[in-house]
């Protein structure tokens, strides 16, 4: 599945789409990205910061 890009010149956006690859990478496959109905997947899933921040230290802790 393909990172959506928001803006190459915004350090905060690239930073985020970092954390999120990383988040990817680090979960379990269907940990972050849930089917909404089978065999079809939403195509974009946005998290609050503090919901990022929360996965990136349970993924630490893990």
């Amino acid at each position: 599945m393909k990172i959506m890009r928001f803006t190459t010149e915004c350090p905060r956006c690239v930073a985020l789409e970092a954390e999120i690859a990383e988040l990817k990478r680090n979960s379990k496959p269907g940990e972050l990205f849930r089917p909404s109905q089978p065999k079809r997947w939403k195509p974009r899933i946005t998290f609050t910061e503090t919901e990022l921040r929360r996965m990136s230290e349970a993924n630490e802790n893990a």
